[in-house]
């Protein structure tokens, strides 16, 4: 089963990402990149949460 190229695109990923995604034939694998992928995202937005109280 191949990575829904669509709609890893709609969610945000760079054609890079989804390259190297892609490119990589363990399942497992591409499954961790994608829960990093969402840590990131999660901490970043954390990131500009904390910024927008500290401004207040």
């Amino acid at each position: 089963m191949e990575p829904d190229i669509y709609a890893l695109s709609k969610a945000g990923f760079s054609k890079e990402r989804i390259e190297v995604i892609t490119r990589c034939d363990d399942k497992e694998i591409q499954i961790r990149m994608l829960l990093l992928q969402r840590v990131l995202c999660l901490m970043e937005m954390g990131d500009m949460v904390r910024q927008s109280i500290l401004q207040i």
